[in-house]
């Protein structure tokens, strides 16, 4: 864990909620938060000391933690607004018509949330390939020589 849960409870936009909350469920919270950003940044962190990061993880956590909530806590009506889409809108004068999005505005780690998506980013370690050794055997000589 790279928070405490006080510290989570005072930073949160639902402090009242999660002061509420049982410790198994904040518990489960900071675990989804943990997990989401070891799985996304390609790396554990358990273990860091450098104090750069360990803010970056405190600050990723609890703006994870309210994520979690949001959704978690969302009215049904609300959900079924956000997954249906408003294509478009129009408000006197003004109107807006939403592009569909494409497999390229959807990716893992894509929050919504500018500042935790770019706290994410800047943790995220790129997997790189393996090497790859290849040996050939040049002192063998040619059985036709």
């Amino acid at each position: 864990m790279f928070i405490d849960r006080e510290e989570i409870v005072s930073h949160s936009n639902y402090s009242d909620e999660l002061e509420n909350l049982s410790i198994e469920k904040l518990e489960e919270y900071e675990n989804r938060a943990d997990s989401y950003i070891t799985v996304i940044t390609n790396k554990d962190y358990s273990n860091t000391n450098s104090k750069i990061i360990q803010q970056a993880l405190r600050t990723a956590t609890w703006r994870l933690v309210d994520y979690f909530f949001y959704f978690d806590n969302e009215g049904v009506e609300d959900k079924k607004k956000r997954y249906a889409g408003v294509k478009s809108e129009n408000i006197g004068d003004y109107s807006y018509t939403k592009q569909d999005q494409t497999s390229d505005d959807i990716g893992m780690g894509v929050t919504g949330d500018k500042e935790l998506d770019e706290i994410i980013k800047s943790l995220t370690v790129e997997p790189r390939a393996p090497l790859v050794f290849h040996t050939s055997n040049h002192s063998k000589k040619s059985r036709w020589s």
